[in-house]
């Protein structure tokens, strides 16, 4: 995104963040940022998603990693 958008702070202290710069940043309504001052300016960045978060997104086909483990060319080095 290019150039400057000027925007007021609502008396709740909210400020309104154009759908352009949420298309540009990776988020949605409802998504969750980072919000960090650095020499007087304010950054605003995508959350990091951790380690946490992720935890039980992933479903593990208990099959396929034990035929994986059974294959031990994937474990000797490369010569």
């Amino acid at each position: 995104m290019e150039g400057i958008i000027h925007e007021r702070i609502k008396p709740n202290g909210g400020i309104h963040i154009p759908k352009s710069v949420l298309a540009e940043l990776g988020l949605k309504v409802g998504g969750e940022i980072e919000l960090r001052v650095v020499d007087r300016k304010l950054l605003i960045e995508p959350m990091k998603i951790g380690v946490d978060e992720l935890s039980g997104s992933l479903r593990i086909d208990s099959k396929l990693v034990d035929e994986l483990v059974e294959k031990e060319e994937l474990f000797e080095p490369e010569v």
